[in-house]
């Protein structure tokens, strides 16, 4: 058995909540198909069909956005110095991350810090 994701969305596309379960939680819920989307669509006689997770970009977050267009999850921007990459979807810095950054390989833990402009170790 295959666990689903039902998203919730305000009227602005927002992430307000996020359900996770196998069909059978999730069929005892009883979400209202008009306030749930993205995880489920209900069709005729309210059977449930499970869209597929390659079928949109990015996982949802509370307070991100699923943008309709992209069909794709849009996290919060992080930064205001940070650009929406158009293939991701995804926040990216205007500096790469240093090559010895833990997340590249390496042993340093770094943060950006906006005001400077710059990847600094804490």
């Amino acid at each position: 058995m295959y666990r689903t994701r039902l998203v919730k969305l305000d009227d602005n596309n927002v992430v307000v909540n996020i359900a996770e379960g196998d069909e059978s939680e999730l069929a005892n819920r009883k979400p209202d198909p008009s306030k749930w989307r993205l995880g489920y669509q209900y069709v005729g006689d309210n059977e449930p069909t499970v869209y597929p997770a390659e079928n949109f970009y990015n996982n949802p977050k509370i307070g991100g956005r699923w943008d309709s267009d992209k069909q794709a999850f849009i996290d919060e921007q992080p930064f205001s110095s940070w650009t929406l990459n158009d293939t991701t979807h995804q926040w990216d810095p205007p500096v790469s991350k240093p090559s010895d950054s833990v997340e590249n390989g390496g042993e340093m833990w770094y943060a950006w810090n906006d005001e400077t402009g710059r990847w600094e170790t804490n």
